[in-house]
């Protein structure tokens, strides 16, 4: 692998950046989101369904790579629900994912863009405390603020809230991210 670093400048013109790359090297995109990302997305998706059926399989969302993948590789009577962790992107996210999976429209898919907290890395008090509160119910589980936290927070509202039909199974799946984890979890 050869890394090619770039400044804070040339990457606000990525799209610029990404063109002139790619004709020399293999450009993965921000996010990992690519045809190739849905393919180990939808082999984790089939290792679930060798467990549990799910009704609801739910991830965060960033660029949206994880739950398009999550999308292609459902079966029949689930839901993809993706948390979303960005402020005001939720339509440009949904045509992403739909364009990446090749489809129109999805009637199992499902964008909450309610528990962003302000959007992208953004962090409140309250959800700083949700993810300690988390963390001391079930110890061998840590998160972090910019995605999984959020996912779980969403998750617990929702609960709260009824949105899942009584008896649902709901999977959520933790992407990672710890690298991000801010101090006041540390």
């Amino acid at each position: 692998m050869d890394l090619q670093f770039v400044s804070r400048t040339a990457f606000r013109a990525k799209d610029a950046l990404i063109s002139s790359l790619s004709n020399e090297f293999y450009v993965i995109p921000e996010g990992g989101s690519s045809h190739l990302a849905l393919k180990g997305v939808q082999e984790m998706v089939n290792e679930i369904y060798e467990e549990v059926y799910p009704n609801y399989l739910c991830s965060a969302v960033g660029t949206g790579g994880t739950l398009a993948g999550i999308l292609a590789g459902l079966r029949p009577q689930t839901n993809a629900l993706g948390i979303m962790a960005l402020k005001g992107a939720t339509e440009g996210i949904r045509q992403d994912i739909l364009a990446l999976t090749n489809q129109q429209n999805s009637s199992n898919l499902i964008l909450n863009d309610t528990f962003h907290f302000g959007g992208y890395a953004k962090k409140t008090p309250e959800l700083i405390r949700f993810i300690k509160d988390f963390e001391q119910q079930f110890p061998d589980i840590q998160l972090e603020q910019v995605y999984t936290g959020k996912l779980l927070y969403g998750i617990f509202q929702l609960i709260n809230d009824d949105f899942f039909p009584k008896g649902s199974t709901v999977v959520c799946l933790h992407t990672g991210g710890l690298q991000g984890r801010c101090t006041e979890l540390a």
